[in-house]
């Protein structure tokens, strides 16, 4: 099977302003992603694979990627507490940015296939 990215969002938080800011976007691969936002990937039943994945990827035992999985869960629920205002403002650059490399991707020189001769 075909490997897939996705595009996953990075979010700095100011707890005492109650600000979460999008603060980068990164192409990452499927199975990081379902390791990064592990509590839904519970929800759908994937969590064996995951935590695989995790432990190999970091080259953790069990113990400290159980460890992790609780730290980011408590995290989250400390966090799903509080009413959050978002700033997107991080948006518009990480566009920015992705125009700017898109751009000089499809300009950049590419080799001209050579003609095949029989």
């Amino acid at each position: 099977p075909k490997a897939s990215l996705h595009l996953h969002e990075q979010w700095s938080y100011d707890a005492l302003a109650s600000v979460q800011r999008l603060s980068g976007l990164i192409s990452i691969c499927e199975d990081c992603h379902a390791c990064i936002h592990f509590g839904r990937t519970e929800v759908f039943g994937n969590s064996p694979r995951s935590f695989e994945h995790l432990c190999k990827v970091n080259g953790w035992p069990e113990d400290i990627a159980l460890t992790h999985v609780k730290d980011a869960m408590d995290t989250w629920s400390l966090r799903s507490a509080i009413q959050w205002t978002v700033d997107l403002t991080g948006l518009a650059q990480a566009l920015a940015e992705a125009s700017l490399y898109a751009a000089r991707e499809s300009t950049e020189a590419r080799p001209v296939p050579r003609a095949r001769h029989s």
